[in-house]
């Protein structure tokens, strides 16, 4: 089955190929044509399985650009919301389909002016919805879809009044479309009060409850080899973009601290973070500004993000349920994903129960030797100067070249492939390679440099930093003169500099922590 047997509209099809999906889920195949038939439908699949889809692409075959609300779809958290919101307007994006997103700790006022304005669908948490419906600017006489999407968790975290509130507010010949990861007597409840006599149910799970295209491993560490061990796991499967799980926000703060000394491209969100710093993180994160998104539980409720590589559990979450709903944050709609955990040795047992709850086999590995790690990083690097090398030519170096032998030209390829691999790399590295005879020197990472300090700091050419246009924030920000700065290192994920002995403090007190392109700049002495 393709998309083009369940679905007429041309602009959605067009989106889907866009995005390379030609081939439902399972979930949606089932569900698709009981939507577009107008049925009630109870729906019943694990995360990750292509829920939103499901009902967002019916939905758009039905609903006219008239300025009437026609859709409502409820959410448990704003960042599902947001989510949810902003996929519709993918889909949607060759439509005149306007939308607008309504939650908590957010302006009612500006929520207000655009629904005065007329949207044809409205996504929101229940508290802000039953708000708006009260002060008389969301009005349900008109929808022909209310959609409840997670709804267990909805009723989990008390919102069942809410929803009562809502339901009533709607006309009687509504569409309803409810989807649960569980199946408890409430949720069976609400369907029965609420949805049509006939209505149908779709189950798509099974008695794994992880999605069999994780591959799922967990290593033994102690707590002082735990930062080494992470840094190995994250150098040797080196994502594009992944996930981190701590416990606590701590935790998650600690390892902000240590990761990015380490020159990883990461950032963080949880309890404490305002709601819209999160949704710019989220941003940065889906448009690949960094490789790593530090979280903890609460925070990372409603994070979809279809091409999550690898997921990582620093710290063991507090439940099996925690761990699921962790590691379906990668291999989303039938791509391929990796969850690694990391476990003291009193932890394995636990490991043992997650595996019978899950039903899954989780592997117990090694930790990535040096060995392991370092020719994947070589392939990777040789292929980017490969291609380095088919976009430049030669110039300033070519008759410099020319005048070196085979041994010399292998030298100098060693010395230069070990210094940028060593740049790249987290993990602590120890590979000795013999490129010389000469000694090399260690000058330009010590602490006493000959023009001052050295410092490292966690920003870099991916951040999109111009050298000239950061000395002078820099000094801008602490208050020195033009030339406190030297001996400038820009390397891929971090920077090195030297400061002069009296403007240290300086730079430390007032550019530590603060911003630069929305990058957090931490700053700290140069290791030798």
């Amino acid at each position: 089955m393709e998309f083009s047997k369940l679905l007429k509209n041309v602009n959605t099809l067009k989106v889907l190929n866009e995005k390379g999906y030609s081939v439902p889920t399972e979930i949606q195949e089932k569900i698709i044509p009981l939507i577009i038939d107008g049925n009630d439908v109870l729906g019943q699949s694990q995360t990750g399985t292509g829920k939103t889809l499901a009902f967002v692409a019916p939905m758009l075959e039905k609903i006219e650009n008239n300025g009437k609300t026609q859709a409502l779809i409820l959410a448990p958290t704003r960042e599902l919301a947001i989510q949810i919101s902003r996929e519709i307007e993918e889909l949607s994006k060759y439509e005149k389909i306007s939308t607008t997103c309504v939650y908590g700790s957010s302006s009612i006022e500006e929520q207000i002016k655009s629904l005065r304005k007329g949207v044809e669908i409205v996504i929101g948490t229940p508290g802000r919805v039953k708000d708006l419906i009260q002060r008389r600017v969301l009005k349900l006489s008109e929808i022909d879809f209310f959609v409840l999407d997670e709804a267990d968790e909805m009723l989990s975290m008390g919102f069942q009044e809410e929803l009562e509130f809502i339901f009533e507010k709607t006309k009687n010949d509504r569409q309803v479309l409810l989807f649960s990861a569980t199946m408890p007597k409430t949720i069976l409840n609400l369907a029965k009060n609420y949805m049509s006599s006939d209505y149908k149910m779709v189950s798509v799970i099974s008695d794994v409850k992880t999605a069999q295209h994780i591959i799922q491993n967990y290593y033994v560490v102690n707590d002082k080899t735990r930062v080494e061990a992470m840094a190995r796991l994250m150098d040797f499967y080196s994502p594009n973009k992944s996930i981190i799980f701590c416990r606590t926000k701590r935790n998650a703060d600690e390892l902000l601290e240590k990761l990015s000394s380490r020159g990883y491209s990461v950032d963080i969100i949880h309890g404490d973070i305002t709601q819209s710093q999160r949704i710019a993180t989220l941003d940065r994160f889906k448009n690949n500004v960094f490789n790593y998104l530090i979280a903890t539980d609460v925070a990372a409720r409603g994070i979809h993000v279809d091409d999550i590589e690898l997921v990582i559990n620093y710290n063991l979450p507090e439940s099996n349920e925690a761990y699921v709903h962790r590691i379906g944050r990668t291999g989303r709609a039938n791509k391929k994903g990796v969850a690694v955990t990391l476990v003291k040795p009193n932890e394995e047992r636990i490991m043992s129960s997650i595996e019978r709850h899950i039903n899954t086999k989780i592997n117990k590995c090694e930790v990535p030797k040096m060995e392991d790690i370092v020719p994947n990083r070589l392939e990777t690097m040789i292929e980017e100067l490969s291609n380095i090398k088919r976009e430049s030519k030669l110039g300033l170096f070519n008759d410099y070249l020319l005048k070196l032998d085979i041994e010399d030209m292998r030298a100098l390829t060693n010395s230069l492939l070990e210094s940028e691999l060593k740049n790249n790399l987290g993990s602590d590295f120890k590979v000795s390679v013999n490129v010389s005879d000469k000694k090399k020197s260690n000058n330009s990472r010590a602490r006493n440099v000959q023009d001052g300090v050295r410092v490292f700091m966690t920003i870099g050419k991916m951040d999109n930093i111009e050298k000239r246009e950061f000395l002078t924030f820099i000094e801008k920000k602490a208050g020195i003169p033009e030339g406190a700065c030297t001996g400038v290192e820009i390397m891929t994920k971090f920077t090195f500099m030297n400061i002069k002995n009296e403007y240290l403090d300086k730079v430390l007190n007032n550019c530590h922590n603060s911003k630069y392109n929305n990058r957090v700049i931490r700053i700290e002495i140069a290791k030798k």
